[in-house]
Formats: C-alpha cells, structure tokens, sequence
C-alpha cells in the first residue's frame, strides 16, 4: 500500500533512530484526515518488546450507525499477541482502545506486526459484514483510488453517501458536496422506493425505505463537513416540507447547526420559528404531492433546533422533550442539547436510542450521535468527547482519554504506522 508521506515520515524516522533493520510501511494513516469508516491508532509506531511488552491501540469508528463486536488481532512469526478486551461495541464517533500483549516466541527475524479488524460477528448481519479486514478494505482504506469511487457512485446503493464524502475527501471538496446537495436536496418523494430518481415523477403514498436513510445521511455528511456551498442550507430548508415528522424534524436540525456554525442563523430562523409555532408546510407547491399533517411533536423538534440556533429561551422546552413519549422528540431534543455543549441528555437520552437494528429512530439517532460527537471534537478532529469513556481497558483512572490526548505537538501528531516495527529491547517510542 502507498502511505501518505507525513505518516511514512514519521515512521521511517523512528526507524531510523531506533532500530538498525529497514522499515516497511504497512498501513500508515492519519486519524484525523482520511475517508477511512474505521480509523486504528497505535500510540507507537515502533515498539521495542524484548522478551515482552505492551501496546495499546485505538480505533476510531467513523461510521454513522453503532458498530457491534468490533474485534481486533495481531500476527507476527515471532510473537504470539493476546488482545483485551476481546471485544466491544463503538458508537458514532467514539474512539476505544485495545491493549495488546506482545509475547517472544521466536526469532526468525519477523519485523511487521499485521493488525487486522472485525466487527458484527455474532449478529444477523450477513458473512460479507464480519470478514476481517486489512489496510486495503474499502472500510479502512484511506486512499481509496478514483475510478473505484466512481464506478460506486454510478448506481443508487446505501453506499452512495459514504462514496461522495469519499470524493470529497479524496478527489474534489466541490463536486463531492455537489453531489451530497444532489442526493439530499431533491424532495424524499421523488425518489421511488427502491433509491431511483423519478426526475420529476412524485411517489407520495410510499413507505419510508432503506434508501431514505441514506438521503439523511448525506444531509447530515453535509452538516459534518461544515458545508459552505449554500443549497446545502437551502436543500436542509426544503427538507423540513418532509411529510415524515422525523425526517423534518431531524433537518431542521442540521439547517440549525450548519446555520450556527456558518454564521447564517438569520437565514433559517424564519422557517425554523414557523415550524416550531405552527409547523405549517413551507412551499405549497411541494406539499400538494403528498398529505401534509401539522405535527405538536414537529413543533417540540422546531424549538429544539432554534435551541442550537441559539435561542436560549426555548431551554425549558427542550428539556421537557427529554420525557416524551415520542422518541423522536426525546432524539432531537437530548441532540439538541448536546450541540450546545451537554452531556448528560446524550447519556440518558440519545445513546440509549442507537442500536444495531433497522428502524426510523435506530438509524436516525447515530447520524445525530455522529454529528454531536464531531461537533466536540472540533474542526480539527483531535478535540475530547466527554460524553464517551473514551480511556483504555487497562486505564485505572476511569479519566477521558483517548488517542487524541498527549504526543508531541506539530506535524507528527495525529499520525499512525499499522506496520509495527518489532526489535529486541523495550524502549518507547515517540506517541503520535
């Protein structure tokens, strides 16, 4: 695999400074800049065990749903590698580490430890979505090639989303939100229930189907990414026309946010007072394709997003919304909350709402999870999220952690070799 020069810098640098033997880069990426879904961090890049030693390694999920079991193992000629914990689950967002126990067994001269990931095994997901991966799976791979972005994105697929970010990232920031502000910009219902695009045919009596999610991912992919192409706040604007109560509810959410962090609330707060007031449709036009009911619970998601526009004086009401009985309420709400700054309604209320099934609120609650996670890390990706017990298994402290933390300032933070050099003392490496 081709690494990125910063990362392979630094790794051939501690290379060459600890250990006589050549280096090969097996996996290098930097945790806070790449399209990978599942992101692993070593806190060394070189590790020196002797006849024994320690390491911790932390992996990142950058998905937007809960992934379950996640697994990770170790492979070196002439170590045997035992992993704790053995496994565990990592919400939207959230770093967790394993520690791994590197043991001689031999001494053929092996210099690479190759570490491999797998999540979902004993879940009803299918075999394709518990296979090991390595540097090269399309969920980890950090340089992912154009054509095979492309060729993704040349058919409706839940991958879509994820494809264009990926473009985004890797090939052209413009074209891939050009193509996120395509897919969730136009109206739900004008696509069919299998993901095609009508091109101006309505399917207004259809179901919520598996395709509609991937739509309100890619709006709140644009949200994430701080999107500065303006239909991304027109397309959240028109969105909240939905007649599903979640779904508009859940994009007047992100219009709030994206409208905060831009500096554009003054462009939102109109539609965003007439949702919470009276929730009336905001083009006729558009609602006369389908049925359109005023919703109390609609409303209750309209005060919550001016909430995180700013309004403190709807504070009272959002907390009430952590009680209702409509979960949908009690996700916006506690999402709410916890983009100005809480932590206690995403424990109680947001959390306990993501899981590992397929539903309305079980999918909708990890985008939102995913938003208020990155939104406390910052634009750099490097900040805390105290709502995680983001510390290692082996940590007594219990303190938030994670892979952020500590390391040398600079270029060489953030950075991680997944080929891990092996030698014959223990001796630190530099964390980064």
């Amino acid at each position: 695999m081709r690494a990125t020069p910063a990362a392979c810098l630094c790794a051939l640098t501690l290379a060459c400074a600890l250990a006589p033997a050549p280096a090969r880069a097996h996996w290098c990426t930097n945790i806070y800049d790449t399209p990978a879904r599942l992101v692993v961090k070593p806190e060394q890049s070189t590790i020196f065990p002797g006849d024994a030693g320690t390491l911790r390694v932390w992996v990142r999920n950058n998905f937007p749903y809960l992934v379950k079991n996640a697994e990770l193992r170790a492979s070196n000629a002439d170590f045997d590698v035992s992993v704790s914990p053995a496994r565990q689950d990592i919400f939207p967002g959230q770093d967790v580490a394993f520690d791994l126990r590197i043991s001689r067994s031999g001494s053929s001269g092996d210099d690479d430890l190759h570490l491999q990931l797998r999540v979902f095994e004993d879940t009803d997901h299918g075999s394709s979505m518990k296979e090991w991966r390595g540097p090269d799976d399309e969920w980890i791979d950090q340089a992912p090639a154009e054509a095979l972005l492309r060729d993704r994105l040349a058919s409706a697929s839940q991958a879509v989303q994820l494809n264009a970010a990926k473009l985004a990232d890797r090939v052209s920031e413009g074209e891939g939100v050009g193509l996120l502000v395509e897919l969730y910009g136009r109206p739900r219902l004008q696509y069919n229930s299998d993901g095609a695009y009508g091109d101006g045919e309505w399917f207004g009596e259809r179901a919520l189907s598996v395709m509609d999610y991937q739509l309100l991912r890619a709006g709140t992919e644009l949200a994430i990414r701080r999107a500065s192409d303006p239909r991304a706040l027109e397309a959240m604007r028109l969105a909240m026309d939905d007649p599903d109560v979640v779904y508009r509810g859940a994009s007047a959410l992100l219009a709030a946010y994206l409208a905060r962090v831009s500096g554009q609330a003054e462009a939102v707060r109109a539609r965003l007072t007439s949702l919470a007031e009276a929730d009336a449709c905001g083009d006729a036009g558009r609602c006369a394709h389908y049925g359109w009911t005023p919703s109390p619970a609609a409303q209750a998601m309209g005060r919550a997003a001016l909430f995180v526009l700013g309004e403190d004086g709807q504070r009272a009401a959002v907390e009430a919304g952590l009680q209702d009985a409509d979960d949908g309420v009690k996700m916006i709400c506690a999402a709410a909350l916890g983009l100005r700054g809480e932590d206690a309604p995403v424990q109680t209320a947001l959390i306990p709402l993501v899981k590992d099934e397929y539903g309305t609120i079980e999918l909708y609650a990890p985008y939102l999870l995913q938003l208020v996670a990155t939104d406390r890390r910052g634009p750099d990706g490097q900040g805390q999220v105290s709502f995680y017990p983001e510390h290692g298994p082996s940590d007594p402290s219990g303190e938030p952690g994670g892979c952020a933390t500590g390391g040398a300032p600079g270029a060489a933070a953030g950075l991680a070799l997944l080929g891990l050099l092996l030698g014959r003392w223990l001796r630190s490496a530099r964390r980064g």
